[in-house]
């Protein structure tokens, strides 16, 4: 089964059949995109860098084998509100449950569009 947003209209096939073809083999397929910016986390009046060699931009479609997913989510209704809050996405659910995700680097072109100016881009790729 294959999970996809709204907000990345610009998939490529290609894409979407790398994840299924990862997925037959690993149960799940969990697209990714390394940082291209320097990345910091901010702490009170100052911040620090992180090392972007580790950081991993997770995508959508994520795929995953429909059973194991569904069984995920059943234990997931037993969580208390602050553990739910802390699901960005389905394979945060999956991992929780004990699933171990697999990540795999896919094309840079899925872009999210979420601020004005995504859809400027999008245009653009169009």
């Amino acid at each position: 089964m294959g999970i996809h947003d709204g907000a990345r209209p610009l998939i490529k096939a290609s894409t979407i059949r790398l994840l299924f073809e990862a997925a037959d083999k690993k149960n799940n397929a969990i697209p990714y995109n390394l940082p291209s910016d320097s990345v910091r986390l901010e702490r009170k009046d100052t911040s620090v860098i992180i090392d972007r060699s580790s950081i991993r931009m997770i995508q959508t479609p994520q795929v995953f084998d429909t059973k194991m997913l569904k069984q995920a989510y059943q234990q997931g209704q037993g969580y208390k509100q602050n553990e739910q809050s802390s699901f960005t996405d389905d394979a945060s659910v999956f991992e929780k449950a004990g699933g171990k995700v697999h990540l795999v680097e896919c094309d840079a072109g899925n872009l999210k569009i979420t601020r004005e100016g995504d859809m400027r881009v999008a245009e653009g790729l169009l």
